[in-house]
């Protein structure tokens, strides 16, 4: 019993220990927590900031969050960068105070100038939604590792923050402001109307599917589609130059009077429209939109987008050539000089014809070939420039025909002869081409077409082998 008695004590003792130590374990933890939101500037939560006001000598900016998002109200009224202003609440609301340069029970003890918090380089004003504020004033001054004072409200405290918070101060009201050059939801666009450097075209969405009205027949890869217009929404604005209508000097000297680029974006309410043009003693690409009515400086980089903005290369150039692999049981492949064939048989293949003597067929080889011709992808169309290449040249001779296992037609490709096409100065030589997917004949590049590939399948057998 007495055994007993002392295991039963021992069992309490280890318990309220353990009970202690969680309890004290906890309680550290809960300091720590503490400790780390005590050093925080902002209160609020992130989430909870509707409204921001940054003033920095005579310039103010003030930003108001809506159900549609951020807006800003001054120096002009315009939509925000939402991004922009989402990065500066995170990263301001996380800023924690790295030390107290000075602390007193009244204001007159402390020397404001010294931290440069007589003269701000800025002050934020933060609001939520439950309507509380807090100003955080931004000395002019940093100390001796680049860091910033901090005066929170009125107190009589100076604290002493990261760099971040110069470098938020620093930032122009571009940063804030919408970059978008345009600014409505793509998803309502219903037509584009474009003049490039290199073509003029329309498109329009009918059924949900972009066509070309004039050629409503030639299919058009809708992906590219789509990303094309979303390059254009998302071309972003550096500047901008003049708010409203800038005056017609303005216009005549970026050369946007009859600019070489412009763009028309349609809904079914309005129309948004956008000149475009390269200064290049400005190193500059300018454009002037309407709704809203503004001369814009571009990204430089905007300039090899637009310029070279083409319907064909929106063309969809893999479906003519498409086939499903899994299903082919049967290849058939000629050129002027070889004819091949090959068969699938309890899932192994086998050439029936052609293989030459001294040789060794690679089923590897045979299926790299394949998968070569399953991702072709036709080079150049010759639909709209029949003036220039002649249909009745195409011949077809050599082909390439995929069967299933019960022989019925999968694919068809038929080419030749050759032709050459020059675009932007180089000449490349072609293969005029068809598929049994539609009569359109088009071009594909003799070096894409490696019609190697299938000769490789056959390997010279090794003189010393003697299996």
């Amino acid at each position: 019993m007495k055994f007993k008695a002392t295991w039963i004590l021992a069992a309490v003792t280890l318990m309220l220990g353990a009970g202690v130590y969680f309890f004290e374990y906890q309680k550290q933890i809960q300091q720590e927590k503490q400790k780390e939101e005590d050093t925080r500037i902002i209160l609020f939560q992130k989430d909870q900031v509707n409204f921001i006001e940054i003033q920095k000598e005579q310039t103010k900016y003030v930003l108001q969050k809506s159900e549609m998002g951020w807006t800003i109200l001054e120096p002009i009224q315009d939509s925000a960068d939402n991004d922009q202003v989402e990065n500066l609440i995170n990263f301001l609301t996380e800023e924690k105070s790295l030390a107290t340069a000075r602390e007193a029970s009244d204001p007159s003890q402390i020397k404001w100038a010294e931290y440069g918090l007589d003269n701000p380089v800025a002050v934020f004003n933060f609001k939520n939604n439950l309507g509380k504020s807090i100003k955080v004033t931004v000395g002019s001054q940093k100390n001796f590792e680049g860091n910033s004072f901090l005066r929170i409200d009125s107190d009589n405290k100076v604290l002493v923050g990261t760099p971040g918070w110069w470098t938020k101060a620093g930032q122009g009201l571009i940063t804030y402001r919408e970059k978008r050059l345009y600014r409505a939801s793509l998803g309502k666009v219903e037509s584009i109307k474009i003049q490039s450097l290199q073509d003029k075209f329309e498109l329009a969405r009918v059924d949900n599917k972009w066509i070309h009205p004039q050629f409503p027949d030639i299919a058009l890869d809708q992906n590219k589609v789509r990303d094309m217009l979303k390059k254009i929404a998302e071309a972003s604005i550096l500047e901008y130059v003049v708010d409203g209508e800038p005056s017609k000097s303005q216009l005549t000297e970026k050369k946007l009077v009859k600019a070489p680029v412009t763009i028309e974006i349609g809904t079914a309410d309005s129309t948004f429209m956008a000149s475009i043009n390269q200064v290049e003693k400005e190193n500059g690409v300018f454009a002037i939109t309407d709704k809203p009515t503004n001369l814009l400086k571009l990204d430089p980089s905007t300039w090899e987008l637009f310029g070279n903005l083409n319907f064909d290369s929106l063309r969809d150039r893999t479906t003519l050539l498409q086939f499903n692999l899994s299903e082919v049981g049967k290849i058939f492949y000629k050129d002027q000089n070889t004819e091949y064939n090959f068969v699938k048989e309890n899932g192994q293949w086998k050439v029936t014809l052609g293989q030459p003597e001294g040789t060794e067929f690679s089923a590897t080889e045979l299926v790299k070939a394949l998968n070569h011709v399953h991702d072709l992808e036709i080079s150049e169309f010759l639909d709209l420039n029949l003036r220039k290449y002649d249909e009745k040249l195409f011949s077809g001779k050599n082909m390439i025909i995929l069967k299933k296992a019960d022989d019925n037609l999968l694919f068809q490709l038929n080419w030749g002869p050759e032709l050459k096409i020059k675009k932007h100065g180089t000449e490349k030589e072609y293969y005029y081409a068809r598929t049994t997917a539609s009569p359109v004949i088009f071009a594909i590049e003799k070096g894409k077409m490696n019609l190697e590939n299938f000769s490789q399948v056959f390997k010279k057998k090794d003189p010393n082998d003697s299996h």
